[in-house]
């Protein structure tokens, strides 16, 4: 991208956090190089020692052109929406096994995060047997269920 892109772009940005802003979104869209982040206030992410929402960034991975300022833009409303429901979960946008989000993972390896992430949690160190009892029962036999259909090919029965 040339400058004369580049502020373009800036300008873009500009009118659509003013637009953010006007609608109390508590959300703003930054470019950093060559890339788009979201900065807010956000819950503490996993591990962090902090308590309460603090202001912070968050990696879209979108690039810095017009078509990635538009998927920021639709992304913006989505946790914007998630912020106001408390339903926010940092583990959707931040890296898992082999440095993908859920978001750009198959079912299998969604599946695979979800468990790792159940079985770590802090407060089931507690109880590892009742861990391994609840998934087993409660949680593995509905996910083996949940896989997708296998698709037949010319050579199948």
């Amino acid at each position: 991208m040339t400058d004369a892109d580049l502020l373009a772009l800036d300008g873009k940005i500009l009118s659509l956090n003013q637009k953010f802003k006007a609608a109390g979104l508590g959300l703003q869209i930054e470019r950093r190089g060559a890339k788009l982040n979201l900065r807010g206030t956000f819950p503490p992410k996993p591990g962090s020692d902090r308590l309460r929402p603090s202001q912070q960034r968050l990696s879209l991975a979108y690039p810095a052109t017009a078509a990635g300022l538009k998927q920021t833009e639709q992304q913006v409303k989505i946790i914007a929406a998630q912020l106001i429901q408390h339903s926010f979960d940092w583990q959707e946008y931040l890296p898992h096994q082999g440095g993908k989000r859920l978001s750009q993972m198959e079912l299998a390896e969604q599946i695979q995060a979800f468990q790792q992430a159940f079985k770590n949690h802090p407060d089931r160190a507690l109880n590892p047997a009742s861990t391994i009892t609840t998934w087993s029962a409660a949680y593995e036999p509905y996910l083996k269920n949940s896989s997708p259909p296998q698709r037949k090919t010319p050579n199948s029965p």
